[in-house]
Order: C-alpha cells, then structure tokens, then sequence
C-alpha cells in the first residue's frame, strides 16, 4: 500500500510522463532485440554465401590440379584454365572474384 501512496504524490503530469517512459522503453526493447537478432541473422547468411563461393571457385581449381596429376594437363595450361575460369564466375550478376 505505500508504494501507492508515494505515487499519489507524485504529480499527475509526472505520472503521465512516467507511464509514457514505461510504454516507450517497454516498446522499444522488442525492436532493439529484433533489429540485433536481424542484423546477426544477415551476417550469418553473407558469411554461408562466401564460404559458398569460396568452394566453388576451390573446386574449380581442383578441378585442373586433378587433369594435371593425371597427365590430361600441363601445370601452366591448366593455370591458365583455371584464371579463365575463375575470371568468368560472377555471382549476383555484377560481382566477380
């Protein structure tokens, strides 16, 4: 019971100001933890693409060591190949490795 009393002397601008703080700060405490939890969530995407990307181009490249260690390939053909190859990948239709 005292806990009300000592809000009834608080003024009732000031007990609107504080309801006002109390529903503003209960509001945006779900938006931060949302837009934190959105923005890992990306980051965690982007990072899977690159790994994605990185394995393709790795597989590319061991593509032509294989012709090489079977003899299909000299070492500076496939390199070469292989810098073609890897200088036509692009992904999201404007970026290149």
């Amino acid at each position: 019971m005292e806990r009300f009393h000592t809000l009834r002397a608080i003024s009732i601008s000031k007990r609107l100001y504080l309801l006002g703080a109390t529903i503003t700060l209960l509001t945006l405490i779900p938006l931060f933890l949302f837009v934190a939890n959105y923005q890992h969530n990306l980051m965690e995407q982007k990072r899977i693409k690159t790994r994605h990307l990185v394995e393709t181009a790795h597989t590319l490249v061991d593509h032509y060591y294989r012709q090489v260690q079977q003899g299909t390939l000299s070492t500076e053909q496939a390199q070469q190949q292989a810098i073609s190859s890897i200088s036509n990948l692009r992904y999201e239709q404007k970026d290149y490795f």
